[in-house]
């Protein structure tokens, strides 16, 4: 006879926070991984069962990442699986034999034919103690397994979550290396659009000597920027190498936002822009207070 005791719900205190936490994944709905299926393959293996899924339980359904049986599903209804029942404890929920839950006879997938009747479920829990889903294998027959087999499915679900996050930190040093791919892109297209507004109009200009000086100094400043950018993508793989080392240096700020004017001032005239300068009174040293860096931001983006 199973010790298992069918809660009185579903739905655990921290819900709220456990939903959050799940979504910041960005795990649903997404296709089988090998890393995922491998972990579930052992613990078939391990217990001997044909069936072994990895899952995460969602606000009303239940998403296996991964599928190992003969049911050709991606999700099922929250209230029908058993993973609903195991986030709520911390070990493995473990049932022998379903047909002697009470509550698990009119079970979609314990009536069906060759249904359900063994299930253990290890929770994949995060660092804050909440628990996403589920490192769970099932059978058709009722089984005993023995507290080595339990033990070996926890440590199974802990390899599932250090998996969850090595993808979680992938995926956001790829984001933050593709927003900052984005930024130096856009930085490196306006100088280069100065680059050809002067030159165009040099050669309009050619006779006066005057206006030929202003416009080589624009583009030899456009140049200037350009190379910076391109220092800038160096330091990158200078931090993902662990060789990048911060340097604080003076700034002074009005004689930057005078720069930044002055950079952007043609393109600005090209879109019927105008660029203005505060005439205020700044500290001319870093670090900026917020205020000026701001109108910095502002300058560099008005184009």
């Amino acid at each position: 006879m199973s010790s298992f005791q069918f809660p009185s719900s579903l739905i655990p205190t921290n819900e709220e926070d456990r939903i959050h936490k799940l979504h910041s994944y960005d795990i649903l709905d997404t296709p089988a991984e090998h890393t995922f299926d491998k972990i579930a393959i052992l613990a078939a293996q391990i217990f001997d069962t044909p069936i072994a899924q990895v899952t995460f339980v969602d606000r009303e359904r239940v998403f296996f990442k991964t599928n190992i049986s003969p049911l050709a599903a991606t999700e099922i209804a929250r209230r029908d699986s058993f993973c609903s029942v195991a986030i709520l404890n911390e070990n493995v929920t473990l049932i022998e034999n379903t047909l002697d839950i009470p509550e698990l006879i009119d079970n979609p997938f314990v009536a069906m034919e060759n249904g359900v009747r063994f299930y253990a479920g290890a929770p994949l829990r995060t660092t804050e103690g909440l628990q996403l889903g589920t490192l769970c294998v099932l059978d058709t027959q009722p089984r005993d397994v023995s507290p080595q087999q339990l033990k070996m499915l926890e440590t199974l679900s802990s390899i599932v979550m250090d998996e969850l996050e090595l993808r979680l930190a992938s995926r956001k040093a790829l984001r933050t290396q593709t927003d900052m791919m984005n930024r130096i892109v856009h930085d490196l297209k306006n100088p280069n659009t100065t680059i050809s507004l002067s030159a165009e109009l040099i050669k309009r200009k050619a006779d006066d000597p005057k206006i030929v000086a202003d416009f080589a100094d624009r583009i030899k400043t456009a140049a200037n920027n350009v190379l910076t950018n391109l220092n800038n993508l160096l330091d990158l793989s200078q931090i993902e190498n662990g060789s990048f080392r911060l340097n604080m240096s003076e700034v002074d700020i009005l004689e930057t936002l005078t720069t930044v004017k002055k950079n952007f001032e043609l393109i600005a005239n090209q879109k019927k822009q105008n660029i203005k300068t505060p005439a205020i009174a700044a500290p001319s040293f870093w670090p900026m207070p917020p205020g000026y860096k701001m109108l910095l931001e502002i300058c560099s983006v008005m184009p």
